[in-house]
């Protein structure tokens, strides 16, 4: 399916105000499947393929990825990162962070709606985690 940033957004906000319903914070099928009929009501004209189900939980994967992926960039010594003109890296950084490559000089307009739905639980090498004793 082809996405606009419109329908995207429309995917979120709708993903955000079920956000309660979803418990440990991953929407239920039905969610998906509400998305789907919101979508498909709201944006008759949409180009591509129907946005199914299948899609807005494909959709939302994809997005929180990106999300993913520019919380590394932001948390990685020597990237800068701006809201409007995403991570002004040039070629020769590539290969050192992958997932940047999209973001090289456009931002992730949805990045603060999908941050309030994300966990947050800090990554990394230097994480330190109390361990479980009995």
């Amino acid at each position: 399916a082809i996405w606009t940033s419109e329908e995207e957004g429309a995917l979120i906000e709708f993903l955000l105000s079920e956000f309660s319903a979803s418990g440990d914070g991953n929407p239920k099928e039905a969610t998906f499947k509400a998305a789907a009929s919101l979508l498909t009501e709201r944006f008759q004209n949409a180009s591509g393929a129907e946005k199914t189900s299948d899609a807005c939980r494909n959709k939302w994967q994809s997005l929180k990825s990106a999300y993913n992926a520019i919380l590394d960039i932001k948390n990685m010594s020597g990237f800068m990162w701006s809201d409007e003109f995403g991570a002004g890296i040039v070629r020769k950084n590539d290969d050192q962070h992958p997932a940047a490559r999209s973001f090289r000089s456009k931002g992730f307009e949805h990045f603060s709606a999908i941050e309030q739905m994300m966990p947050n639980i800090s990554k990394g090498t230097h994480v330190y985690r109390i361990p479980n004793v009995p």
